[in-house]
C-alpha cells in the first residue's frame, strides 16, 4: 500500500482562483490562516476555527463576569445603599429638630448654636453630617474626628470636633465629653473655651434614635 505524503502547499485555493503556495502545517493539508472554517483535515489544535471560537468564548466569560457583580462588589453596592438611606434619615432628623426646637434653642444659646447627626448604624466608621444654620461667624469646626464611643443603654461619649475661634486664631482640640442619655436635652458645660473667645460653650444630645444622634454646640456670651 502506497504511504500517504502531506501535500507540499497548502491545498486551498486563493481569492484570484489559484493553488496557495504557503506550507500546510504538519499534519494537515492547509495552511494556518486557511484551516480557518474547515474542521476536516486539520488537527484540532492547529485548528485556526478552533482557537477563534476559544477567544470568542474568552470575551464572552469575560464580559459575564464583568457585567455581573462580584459578591464583593455586591456588598460594597449594599453599603453604599444603606449608607445613603440613613444619611437622609440623619438630614431628616437635623431638619425636623431645628424646626421643632429652633426657638426654646435661641432663648437658650441667644449667641448661636450649631446641630450635627452622628449615624453609627451601618458601617465600620461613623457618618457625621453637621447642619451649620445657627453657627456664628467666629467660629470653625472640623468634623473629621468627630463619632460616638463608650455606648451604653445609660451613656455615651461623644468625640467633640476640633473648634477653630478664627478672630484670635485659637484652637480647641482632641476634646471629648461623657453625656447622658436618658433623658435626651441636658446641659452640659463645655470644659474648654478658645483663647479669647467671649463666649461659653455647652453641649447637648438632643435626639438618640438607638444608633442616631442628634448633638448640639450652643454659645452664650459671658
Amino acid at each position: 500500500m502506497a504511504e500517504q505524503r502531506e501535500p507540499r502547499v497548502c491545498e486551498r485555493m486563493t481569492r484570484n482562483g489559484v493553488l496557495c503556495k504557503n506550507h500546510p502545517m504538519k499534519g494537515s493539508r492547509y495552511c494556518y490562516s486557511h484551516s480557518l472554517g474547515r474542521l476536516r483535515g486539520v488537527p484540532l489544535l492547529k485548528n485556526a476555527t478552533f482557537h477563534a471560537f476559544l477567544g470568542i468564548a474568552g470575551i464572552g466569560v469575560s464580559l459575564w463576569f464583568g457585567l455581573v457583580p462580584s459578591q464583593q462588589q455586591k456588598e460594597h453596592m449594599k453599603i453604599a445603599r444603606e449608607t445613603e438611606r440613613d444619611v437622609k434619615s440623619i438630614r431628616e432628623m437635623l431638619r425636623v429638630t431645628e424646626q421643632r426646637q429652633n426657638q426654646v434653642l435661641l432663648r437658650r444659646y441667644p449667641a448661636g448654636y450649631v446641630l450635627f447627626g452622628v449615624d453609627r448604624s451601618v458601617r465600620r466608621t461613623e457618618t457625621v453630617i453637621p447642619r451649620n444654620s445657627r453657627i456664628l461667624a467666629e467660629y470653625e469646626f472640623d468634623w473629621e474626628r468627630v463619632g460616638v464611643s463608650n455606648l451604653t443603654a445609660a451613656s455615651l461619649t461623644i468625640e467633640m470636633p476640633n473648634i477653630h475661634y478664627k478672630p484670635l486664631n485659637t484652637l480647641v482640640t482632641g476634646t471629648a465629653m461623657g453625656l447622658t442619655r436618658r433623658p435626651p436635652g441636658k446641659q452640659y458645660r463645655y470644659p474648654i473655651r478658645p483663647q479669647g473667645s467671649r463666649h461659653r460653650i455647652f453641649v447637648e444630645l438632643l435626639e438618640d434614635n438607638s444608633s442616631q444622634f442628634v448633638f448640639l454646640i450652643g454659645f452664650k456670651e459671658e
